[in-house]
């Protein structure tokens, strides 16, 4: 009667293996062995018995025993399957590159083509170091850059490429500084503004809003032109817009048009006729 006493793995990533057997005789003695792998055939062998530079896929192992008498045993065989293919990661959802969001989600799967099926997953956030992780995965951070690396590991062991994101959280306002404008006070009917914006939290300024006297705010750029204005106190507004989406305070400036001619009088004077 023989036996296999060293069993592999059902799912292995190694493509070697060993076994161990050992036969018993009631009545004389063990010979010698025989043994094979997958289809192939039967020979002398050995325990331990060892294998090496298979291939991915189904393997079966086969064993048997010959006495001093000639008798032949039953035999013994293990199956197993071996997966050298690691899975396939995808990220799926994630946040924008800039955002002003402190609240960030990912999803994610990854796929397993050796014949085996995906474990678990691993997330390094901000190079804290791998930890289990699921999808979605969704942290509160703080705002600044961040970096997320996520790992698969199949049933048998193979781990996939790290998949990396890195994304800014900008949580700062834009600001705008007005460098040309028109004079406080003034007889022009038109005005006209040169501004400049910037962004001190991870991003840049993408856009600029403007309004005057209140009229609400719309699209503009530097520089922003405005004719046939009245005599009359004005007030110009510009705020930014920057890449995260966070819109600043406005910056104002006010002026007035003067379009009254000024009256002048003579109050005292020679006579008409005067010596």
């Amino acid at each position: 009667t023989i036996s296999i006493s060293t069993t592999p793995l059902a799912l292995s990533n190694s493509n070697s293996q060993t076994f161990s057997f050992a036969a018993s005789d009631n009545g004389g003695v063990i010979d010698h062995y025989e043994c094979k792998i997958d289809s192939g055939s039967y020979a002398a062998c050995s325990s331990p018995k060892s294998y090496s530079s298979l291939v991915e896929g189904d393997h079966t192992f086969s064993v048997k025993a010959f006495d001093t008498a000639g008798n032949v045993s039953n035999i013994d065989t293990k199956t197993w399957h071996i997966d050298l293919t690691a899975p396939t990661l995808t990220i799926a959802g994630s946040p924008n590159s800039i955002n002003n969001q402190l609240t960030s989600t990912f999803t994610f799967s990854a796929t397993d083509g050796g014949g085996g099926t995906v474990a678990s997953y691993s997330c390094n956030l901000d190079s804290a170091g791998y930890s289990a992780c699921a999808s979605p995965k969704i942290d509160v951070l703080s705002s600044g850059a961040h970096t997320l690396l996520i790992k698969a590991t199949d049933t048998a062991g193979n781990i996939s490429s790290v998949q990396s994101f890195s994304w800014t959280i900008d949580t700062s306002l834009p600001t705008v500084s007005i460098s040309s404008k028109p004079a406080s006070l003034t007889n022009s009917t038109t005005a006209s503004f040169s501004f400049t914006g910037s962004d001190t939290g991870g991003g840049s300024v993408a856009s600029y809003e403007c309004q005057i006297d209140s009229s609400g705010y719309s699209a503009c750029t530097s520089p922003k032109s405005y004719t046939g204005l009245s005599a009359s106190a004005h007030s110009f507004q510009v705020r930014a817009i920057d890449t995260a989406t966070n819109t600043g305070t406005a910056t104002s400036y006010s002026w007035t048009i003067d379009l009254t001619t000024p009256l002048a009088s003579i109050n005292s004077g020679p006579n008409s006729l005067t010596n």
